[in-house]
Formats: structure tokens, sequence, C-alpha cells
């Protein structure tokens, strides 16, 4: 039979031979049914992961048949009545981060949003109009606020439906005025 033992990041396990030096046997890892409390003072010594190694696992006997500690985990080379328990595995030490930390990033400003300048006025047909030369901000300065509303997304769509209908309309009359001609 396979004995693993459960202790910390240790590797040592009867299938391997090499890994047994010294005398080294394996204490069995106590059972809940058995002794609960001396269940949960070992996994806590243990320092597993509760993932690999918790009271479910070791409620199983098919898993915890092969779960054991090694007898050099304990301060007398085995389990003595001053000292029943292994000594406790300390996690952090062999455990290396998985990434570094974050680094700081420079505070920046945000990115500036384009505003869209819809001009409320109407414009005469023999009216026109040049484009413009200069920068959205200072060109904005040059009209008053009854000239100039901030257009929302859905405005837009609205405004190029009716110039679309518009635009269907005068085609319309431009052929009436062709025909009667």
């Amino acid at each position: 039979m396979v004995k693993r033992c459960a202790y910390g990041v240790c590797n040592t396990d009867s299938r391997y031979s090499d890994r047994i030096t010294n005398g080294i046997y394996f204490v069995p890892f106590p059972k809940p049914k058995t002794n609960i409390e001396k269940c949960k003072r070992w996994l806590r010594l243990c320092g597993r992961p509760q993932d690999q190694l918790n009271l479910t696992i070791l409620a199983d006997h098919s898993k915890a048949k092969h779960i054991y500690v090694c007898s050099k985990h304990f301060i007398d080379g085995k389990p003595t009545l001053e000292n029943p328990d292994p000594e406790p595995a300390s996690r952090y030490d062999t455990v290396t981060p998985v990434r570094p930390p974050p680094k700081p990033r420079p505070i920046s400003e945000p990115p500036r949003k384009k505003v869209r300048i819809v001009l409320a006025e109407s414009f005469d047909e023999n009216q026109t109009v040049e484009p413009a030369t200069e920068t959205p901000d200072s060109s904005c300065q040059k009209y008053s606020q009854k000239e100039l509303l901030i257009a929302s997304p859905l405005d837009i769509l609205a405004t190029e439906a009716e110039n679309r209908s518009l635009t269907e309309k005068l085609l319309s009359e431009k052929l009436k005025n062709e025909e009667l001609r």
C-alpha cells in the first residue's frame, strides 16, 4: 500500500526508496470518526491547502488510507505523550508569490471627449457656409448659447432621418418641376 506524507511540502513517499532514509517511518493520520479534535489539530499543523487535505477527504476511506505523516516531522521522531502532534508547518516559508505586485502607474489626465455641435439656426438656401478652419474650441466662441446645442446620439440619428426625408421630398419636387417644364 502506498504511504504519502501529508505534511507541508514534504514529498516522502513509500514508492520511492531514495526519499526514505535514516529509518523514517509513517504515522497514520488520525481519522475524523475516531478522534475529531486530534484530526483537526493535525490538519491545521500540517499546513496543506484546504482543497488538498480536509475532513471530507479524511472521511473517505479510499482517499484517507494513503495519508500519513512521516516521522521526521515530530520533535522526538515519533508521537509521544509529551509531543503527540507534529511540529507546525509554516506554509509561507516555501511558497513563492505567483507574480510580482503591480507597478504604480503615473497619474494622467483622462482623454478629452470630442464635443459634437449642431447649429439650431436654420439656413436659407442662398446662404453659403464656409468650412471652419479653426479649432473647435475657438469656433464655438463665435456663436451664442441660443445658436448652439450639444447633441446626444439620439438627436443626431433623428436629424439624419429628417435629413433623408427632406432629401427625398426635394428630389420629388425637382422631378415635378422638370415635368411641368
